[in-house]
Formats: C-alpha cells, structure tokens, sequence
C-alpha cells in the first residue's frame, strides 16, 4: 500500500464521515419536538385550568379571560415558531424537501439568513404576548414587570440589529 492510495482512504473515509455527520442536526429537531410536545400539553392543561377558574370564579376571585386568550395565542405562535425553525434548520442543513409537489410560501424562498430575522420576529411576538399577559395579570409585582420590560426591550435591540446585518449584508451580496 503506498501513501497515495492511503492518503486517498483517509480523505474518502473523512468526506464519507462529514457527509455522515450532517445527520447529526437531526438530534436537537427530535429533541425540540419533544419539548414542543411537552409544552403543548402544559400550556393545555395551563388553559384549562384558568377556564376552570373563570367558569367557577373560586372565592370570589375572579381569573381575566383575557390570560386565557393571551396563552392560547402564545401556543399557537409557540408552536408555529419551532415547527417552521425544525423544518426551515431542515431544509437548510439536511436535505432540500425537492419531493414536495406544493411547498408552503415560505419554504420556497427560504435561506438561513432569512431564518435568523424570521426567528427575532418570533422571539420578539412571544415576548410581547408574555408581557402582555404579565401587565393584564394584577398581582404582578412592579420590579418583576419591569424586569420583563428590559428582557423584552433587549430582544427588540437584538432582533432589530440581526434585521439590519442581514440587510446590509444582502444589500453588499447585490452589488457585488
């Protein structure tokens, strides 16, 4: 066995191995659907009980329907959120969906750049609805809300310069 043909083993096996390896991203999408499967039934059982709440008004205290309206919205846009950032890291790292006869509207003019902004703008919705919900809720202490208020403001800074990153870098892509 010469060198060139081991030196040509070694990079097949190598090319082989990374090529493998991409299957790897696979491992976070099981595990973030399995949580997304857990957080939907909290959020269920979240919901029915504050419908409870609502329905029996216990003690005289009674729950805002509008928290209610507030978690049922943070759900679905919870899980809109991970199930198109498990098909868009997909579709992206994996494999193409070529197979699809009508892919969704987003899927087809969809890169990773488009991903980031499309996941601020989902970080920065749920922050909102979850702020929300915390300044309807009465027995919120002051310093506590406005904890949330600096988390949800940084969010905003943070999803509005990625937005303009992106923009600039498209816009340098363009020119050149």
């Amino acid at each position: 066995m010469n060198i060139e043909s081991l030196v040509k083993t070694i990079e097949t096996f190598f090319e082989k191995f990374l090529y493998a390896s991409r299957l790897l991203v696979l491992a976070p999408i099981t595990f973030s659907v399995l949580g997304l499967a857990w957080y939907i039934f909290y959020q269920i059982r979240l919901m029915w009980h504050h419908l409870y709440e609502i329905i029996m008004a216990h003690g005289g205290v009674v729950v805002n329907p509008s928290i209610l309206i507030f978690e049922s919205v943070e759900l679905v846009l919870t899980t809109s959120f991970v199930s198109m950032l498990n098909i868009g890291t997909y579709n992206e790292l994996v494999s193409p969906f070529d197979h699809l006869n009508n892919p969704p509207g987003w899927l087809k003019h969809l890169n990773m750049n488009s991903l980031k902004v499309k996941l601020g703008a989902s970080i920065i919705g749920l922050s909102s609805i979850h702020l929300m919900s915390a300044f309807v809720d009465p027995s919120i202490v002051t310093a506590e809300w406005q904890k949330k208020v600096w988390i949800h403001l940084v969010l905003c800074v943070s999803a509005v310069t990625i937005y303009v990153i992106v923009k600039m870098w498209l816009h340098k892509k363009e020119e050149e």
